[in-house]
């Protein structure tokens, strides 16, 4: 059977240009199989374009009645291989099919509940149910209803330009509002209204300080045992002064007018060890030397307890940061990075357009990881315990992170965790937010999310004045703080309160 020379169709363009956008490795297309010439040019422009890029595709005829086989009888599992799936809509049976392949196919009628739910929800972001609020906050005030329509993704271009996932669907006015924010970049502003900026995207690395990264917990090290090396030369010292002692009491039997009984070593000991404890000399000798060298032993002990007071207040008062402080040192650190599995993490592994990000990639990504590890991309409720334990390092949205931290993690803990300005917070916000201007992978760029509408919608300036009054009365500002959840207060180490005189009359009244 010959094939028909024609140009491919838009249908055939649009799999190519998937394949290519979203960087496949192996892909699979569900398809219903025909004899006609036509369809068996479309597979064969499909396969040319794909061998062309290293893309392994496979065929599967949906219209048969057989049992549809797994993934790995199709492909051999590679590590780091992404795998996509293409269905043809048009094929009898298509539908059905869709519900085999997305077994946690969201529909409209369950987004109400997902994004009402409180607490955290897996695969659901923090900033996407703070936005869902203010929707809602929209729907009371307007008295409208809403019909979800839940898209696959948050943005993409394909080479001619069609703008896919949410800012897609947004742009062509197919949708009145988004249930969700975006960072309203600059090169978004001609295709998008945005009516409310509040939520402050901040992410960042956060782990554990142990021992095995150099670093000590800042708060208890005042308390925190002797070293090896310490003892032997504490013994060392209080033998030596034993010695020393015992010595000029056998140094005065050679003097007969200066002479005094013999005692037993372990008298000496005593004296010593009263000394140290600052408890004074049972028996105070009458001879110079000794006299002299009780006096060295005390004043010694006192230059050593004067030390150790100095060294406990400046260990209060200092908040200096022990452990890695910048994305270089964490990546050069013997830590474990993960990442909340989430698209913006996948898509900056996959990219590595982004400074720090290929070597990211290939100092904490591609080693192989054993089954007891935390993998690469998990959530925060598995990860937790990991950071607890030690020597894993997580990067995820902070707020999303801090409650389970909160549960978890006991007060001492929590005052040994360490966070990093990560890859997402580089922004001086002139106008709309104060950040502190820190190192990260994104250069000059927003980092509020935007409340946005379809460009010159009829709902902005409705929705924008209704949002102002929502934030004047309180209302935003409530939701924030339910969303937005602060990191836990340090009350385990020690800590120094400066108390005034006036405060403390109360406890010397009679």
């Amino acid at each position: 059977m010959g094939v028909v020379d024609t140009a491919p169709t838009n249908e055939e363009r649009f799999v190519v240009d998937f394949l290519t956008v979203k960087h496949c490795k192996q892909a699979i297309i569900f398809d219903c199989f025909s004899d006609d010439d036509r369809s068996t040019f479309d597979h064969v422009y499909i396969l040319k374009a794909a061998n062309t890029r290293s893309v392994s595709v496979r065929f599967i005829d949906i219209t048969t009645d057989n049992r549809y086989p797994y993934v790995t009888t199709i492909f051999t599992p590679c590590q780091f291989a992404k795998l996509c799936t293409v269905l043809d809509f048009t094929c009898p049976g298509a539908s059905k099919l869709l519900g085999d392949i997305d077994r946690e196919n969201v529909t409209s009628e369950m987004v109400d509940r997902l994004l009402s739910e409180p607490g955290l929800t897996k695969g659901i972001v923090a900033f996407v149910k703070y936005h869902y609020a203010l929707l809602v906050v929209l729907r009371d005030f307007h008295n409208f209803t809403i019909k979800y329509r839940p898209t696959r993704g948050w943005a993409g271009r394909l080479r001619s330009g069609y703008r896919l996932g949410l800012l897609g669907v947004v742009q062509r006015h197919e949708t009145d509002v988004a249930a969700t924010g975006i960072i309203m970049r600059l090169s978004r502003q001609p295709e998008l209204d945005s009516i409310h900026y509040s939520w402050a995207f901040e992410t960042g690395f956060i782990y554990k300080i142990t021992p095995d990264i150099g670093s000590k917990s800042e708060g208890n090290g005042f308390v925190a045992p002797f070293s090896p090396s310490v003892w032997v030369t504490f013994l060392l010292s209080l033998a030596l002064s034993v010695v020393v002692l015992k010595y000029l009491a056998k140094l005065s039997e050679r003097c007969p007018s200066h002479s005094e009984r013999t005692r037993a070593t372990i008298a000496y000991v005593l004296d010593v060890m009263s000394c140290v404890a600052q408890q004074g000399v049972p028996n105070v000798s009458r001879l110079v030397p000794a006299r002299v060298a009780v006096m060295v032993l005390l004043v010694a002990n006192l230059v050593l307890y004067n030390y150790y007071t100095s060294t406990v207040v400046s260990g209060l008062l200092s908040s200096k940061m022990i452990g890695p402080e910048s994305i270089p040192q964490v990546i050069d650190s013997p830590l474990k990075l993960s990442l909340t599995d989430t698209g913006y993490h996948r898509i900056l592994l996959r990219e590595q357009t982004l400074p720090y990000s290929t070597r990211m990639h290939e100092r904490k990504a591609l080693p192989p990881r054993s089954p007891e590890d935390l993998p690469l991309f998990t959530d925060v409720e598995h990860a937790v315990p990991y950071l607890r334990r030690g020597g894993h390092v997580l990067h995820c949205e902070l707020t999303e992170v801090y409650p389970t931290i909160a549960n978890q993690f006991t007060a001492n803990e929590i005052c040994e965790l360490r966070t990093v300005p990560t890859i997402y917070n580089d922004a001086s916000l002139i106008g709309l937010i104060n950040v502190q201007h820190v190192e990260g992978l994104y250069k000059y760029d927003i980092r509020v999310m935007a409340f946005i509408l379809p460009k010159h919608s009829m709902y902005s300036e409705l929705f924008k004045i209704t949002l102002m009054r929502a934030q004047e009365t309180g209302i935003v500002k409530r939701i924030y703080r339910i969303h937005k959840i602060a990191k836990p207060i340090c009350q385990g180490s020690a800590t120094v309160y400066s108390v005034e005189l006036t405060e403390s009359e109360s406890h010397y009244r009679g």
